[in-house]
C-alpha cells in the first residue's frame, strides 16, 4: 500500500515538474517577441505615424504591417470594394532596442494593373491591424488585437502589398 501512494505521488510531482517546465520554455521562446510592439499617433493619413519597436537586444528580421484604409470624404478608394482597403508591406530589418517611424506621405499602394503606384487619400483614416516580425530563434510572429500569436498558427487573411519608400523627403 505504501509503495502505491508513492508511486502515485512520485507520478504527480513529475507531472507538476514537467508542465513548470514547458512553461518555462514557452516564456523563454517568447523572451524577445514580447519587447516588439507597435502604436500610432493619428489615424488621420496626412498626418499618420507609426512608430515600431524593438526593445530587445537582438534585431528582428522579416517584419510586416497590415494597414486599414477607410476612404474618407474625398471618396478616393484603395479598391473596387466602397469603403476601405487593406495594406501590407514589407520593411527593414529592426535592429537592437529601436524605433522605425513610418509616415503616410511614405506609403504607396500599387494600383490593380501593378505597373503604378499611388499615395493614400490625404483624408483617409489608417489603422494597423497587426504586425509580423522574426525573432533571433526564427520564430515566426504576430502581434495583433493586443495579442502575441505564433504567425504560422494564425496568418493575416487577404492583404495587398504596398510599397514603403525609404527615401529622404
Amino acid at each position: 500500500m505504501f509503495t502505491a501512494v508513492a508511486t502515485y505521488y512520485s507520478a504527480a510531482v513529475s507531472q507538476d515538474q514537467l508542465h513548470q517546465s514547458r512553461e518555462d520554455a514557452e516564456r523563454e521562446r517568447r523572451s524577445q517577441a514580447v519587447r516588439v510592439s507597435y502604436w500610432t499617433e493619428d489615424p488621420i493619413a496626412h498626418a499618420m505615424r507609426l512608430h515600431l519597436m524593438n526593445r530587445s537586444p537582438d534585431p528582428v528580421t522579416g517584419v510586416s504591417v497590415g494597414l486599414y484604409v477607410q476612404k474618407g470624404e474625398s471618396g478616393d478608394d484603395l479598391d473596387e470594394e466602397p469603403g476601405y482597403g487593406d495594406l501590407y508591406a514589407d520593411l527593414p530589418n529592426m535592429p537592437p532596442c529601436s524605433e522605425m517611424l513610418i509616415k503616410s506621405e511614405s506609403l504607396r499602394w500599387h494600383v490593380p494593373d501593378g505597373t503604378t503606384t499611388r499615395k493614400l487619400p490625404a483624408d483617409a483614416r489608417v489603422t494597423i491591424q497587426w504586425m509580423g516580425f522574426v525573432d533571433r530563434d526564427s520564430n515566426e510572429w504576430l502581434r495583433q488585437d493586443g495579442e502575441l500569436l505564433p504567425f504560422f498558427e494564425n496568418p493575416p487573411s487577404g492583404v495587398t502589398k504596398v510599397k514603403v519608400d525609404h527615401g529622404r523627403g
